[in-house]
């Protein structure tokens, strides 16, 4: 892989883990802004914050990077051209976009609910 293909994918893995993060961010605002009992100067918020954006790009931002590759590589050498295939990589093309939004979304609920003890 020559030097130009390297940077693209660079951009791509970072710009997946920004994503990710925003995400993140955005579903603990909401959560901390309508939970009463969760203030947002807390260790705990701290902690979703920091550590929480940091996994949510390395973890969810690296798995859809990869995903989306792996798509991309199927659809050129395996689906262009086969009517069924094309459909079908489609199909998984809204899959991963879901991924890609719910992932983190579903995650951070958990921890967040995780942190203050909230069924």
């Amino acid at each position: 892989m020559d030097a130009t293909a390297t940077a693209a994918t660079d951009k791509k893995r970072e710009a997946a883990g920004r994503i990710a993060s925003l995400f993140w961010i955005a579903t603990g605002v909401y959560y901390f802004a309508t939970t009463p009992v969760a203030p947002f100067l807390s260790w705990q918020a701290a902690m979703f914050f920091l550590g929480g954006m940091f996994a949510a790009a390395f973890i969810f931002g690296a798995a859809s990077h990869y995903l989306f590759a792996a798509h991309r590589d199927f659809y050129f050498n395996h689906a262009r051209g086969k009517p069924a295939l094309a459909v079908l990589a489609g199909f998984a093309s809204l899959l991963l976009n879901l991924f890609e939004i719910g992932a983190p979304i579903v995650t951070a609920r958990w921890a967040f609910m995780g942190l203050f003890g909230l069924t």
